[in-house]
């Protein structure tokens, strides 16, 4: 990962080379800041750099035999840790090392993964965290002396996920380092962090991802995509590129949301009983489909009422949902918004407990029906 990789962040770069060739670079660092803004990548180009035969003087040379092996994340003296799920059919306490390759292919491929998505790639949705055992394996690398560079690399992505005594043994180990061993935190929850240590890194506050890069970057990867479409995305993100992906990954179940949340409020409006039965007969065949539906309807009642009382600069529709808006919103306002996202709500809990779809879902038809007709204040 060289720092020209990691989107925008320009100012945040020539910081940290600076403190690298300043040759005052402390001991450990703490990467923290927005999610999605880069903080992992951002640190493994910091580590890049550092352990570079031929550094420039505005990134690594990406070309040398140390960044080569860094592509993969597979240098001897870069040691990266990061929260595991031990698999069920395991004996022993697995190790990080025994998630190298996937992780590695992980980031590979997304540099701004979550760790909950990285918990998905490894397991059914369990929690990923650190086990004991992992303490140990630190202090026994942090005592090993370095291959190939100068440098000695230990990088912890989520350290909050660490328990009292794995924390305690990271923080032995930061107070009273061996020479040229720098620690590299990224933290996503810092506040969950055990004081001592966070007095003991100097750390790196990574801001959201500015609108330009997000559009240049996004430009770049989809070229195609036509000037609103890539503002709108920009926009929603709030400088999350990993959002950015996930809602342009997402954009046709989306479209089908919103197609079936006009559906539901016209039939609302106008209620024809056979109508509004063949509709959630159809639904009903769909149950996976139902429950995420009735999320998205949430969010874009909030969108109209947004909408409605002029709060445009923070709506976030895309043009088909705002020419819907512009007839739909003034039903929209401060006598039913609350009673209605709590109507979807009520029924998508519902749902999740496995409730009848067609008797859930005419319910909510005829009392969206009440909710709608209420007059404005």
């Amino acid at each position: 990962m060289l720092f020209s990789d990691v989107i925008g962040q320009q100012s945040l770069k020539k910081q940290l080379i600076q403190m690298q060739d300043s040759g005052r670079a402390p001991h450990a660092l703490l990467f923290r800041g927005a999610t999605g803004a880069g903080k992992l990548a951002l640190a493994v180009a910091y580590a890049q750099r550092l352990c570079c035969l031929n550094a420039t003087a505005t990134d690594a040379c990406g070309k040398c035999p140390s960044c080569i092996k860094f592509e993969k994340l597979l240098h001897p003296d870069l040691h990266i840790k990061f929260p595991i799920v031990k698999p069920e059919n395991a004996k022993d306490t697995p190790l990080c090392s025994d998630f190298i390759t996937k992780f590695s292919n992980a980031f590979n491929q997304n540099a701004y993964l979550s760790v909950e998505q990285w918990a998905s790639i490894i397991s059914d949705g369990k929690v990923a965290r650190y086990y004991d055992r992992e303490s140990d394996e630190i202090i026994r690398v942090v005592n090993i002396t370095s291959y190939e560079s100068p440098y000695k690399i230990i990088l912890i992505w989520c350290p909050e996920r660490m328990d009292a005594t794995a924390s305690n043994h990271l923080l032995k180990v930061i107070e009273e380092p061996p020479q040229k061993t720098v620690f590299i935190l990224v933290s996503d929850e810092p506040h969950k962090i055990i004081s001592t240590i966070l007095s003991r890194v100097q750390q790196i506050n990574v801001p959201p991802i500015d609108d330009t890069s997000m559009l240049q970057a996004l430009s770049t990867i989809n070229p195609t995509l036509d000037d609103n479409t890539k503002s709108y995305y920009v926009r929603c993100a709030n400088g999350n590129w990993n959002a950015l992906m996930q809602n342009m990954q997402n954009s046709e179940a989306n479209k089908e949301y919103f197609n079936a949340f006009q559906k539901i409020m016209r039939l609302a409006y106008n209620v024809n009983v056979l109508d509004v039965k063949q509709w959630c007969d159809n639904i009903s065949k769909k149950r996976a489909w139902v429950a995420p539906f009735l999320v998205e309807a949430q969010k874009l009642v909030r969108e109209n009422f947004m909408y409605h009382i002029n709060m445009r600069q923070v709506t976030y529709l895309t043009n088909e949902e705002q020419q819907f808006a512009t007839k739909f919103s003034p039903f929209i306002h401060e006598n039913n918004v609350h009673d209605i996202i709590s109507e979807f709500a009520t029924a998508h809990a519902q749902i999740e407990q496995n409730a009848n779809i067609n008797i859930v879902m005419f319910d909510v038809v005829l009392k969206l029906n009440r909710m709608l007709h209420r007059q404005a204040p």
